[in-house]
């Protein structure tokens, strides 16, 4: 029994004196948790959390934890809120990030009105991979190299040593509409 006692104190205390870890579990357990953690780093504005928000990315995570189990599709998600309620951020620049640092594997194809907001919604995606608190929280997770372009990019993953497993990819395109278009579709 004092045993197991010293080894949940130094749990603990390795926690509070580096709570990054604890942070990063938070991240991959709540998507709506990780658009709030990462929000500043593709918005200048502060995070305004609003219901609707929360309930999206709730919506995300069940259909993105079926895809990743394998389970049968039990609906089509339409999200079709107005301009300007962070549909974008939410949907097509945090999603997918979020989703590879559970399953590094996820394929996304997204998609706009215009080519010029898909390949935005594709870099904000990068530059947070490529932050300094995204690298602290999963260092383990990046863009692969020699495949790096704003509209098609391939993620990898460290497997320990020196071995590294290529992941999922995003494939950005645009529709050429009048209304604004987002697609994902993953595999």
């Amino acid at each position: 029994m004092r045993t197991a006692a010293k080894n949940q104190k130094r749990q603990i205390e390795a926690l509070l004196s580096n709570p990054i870890p604890l942070y990063a579990e938070k991240c991959r357990r709540s998507f709506y948790y990780f658009l709030q953690e990462f929000f500043g780093e593709v918005s200048s504005e502060d995070f305004k959390p609003n219901w609707h928000i929360k309930y999206i990315c709730e919506e995300l995570q069940h259909v993105a934890h079926n895809v990743a189990n394998n389970r049968p599709k039990e609906y089509d998600l339409i999200i079709n809120i107005p301009p300007g309620t962070t549909k974008t951020i939410v949907c097509s620049v945090m999603f997918p990030v979020w989703c590879w640092t559970n399953w590094h594997w996820m394929k996304f194809i997204t998609g706009s009105y215009s080519s010029a907001l898909s390949l935005e919604s594709a870099e904000y995606s990068r530059d947070v991979i490529r932050s300094e608190k995204f690298i602290k929280m999963f260092p383990g997770i990046m863009m692969k190299q020699d495949k790096d372009s704003k509209s098609n990019y391939r993620i990898q993953k460290e497997a320990g040593g020196d071995g590294v497993m290529l992941g999922g990819s995003r494939f950005s395109t645009s529709v050429g509409g009048l209304e604004p278009v987002f697609t994902a579709i993953f595999w």
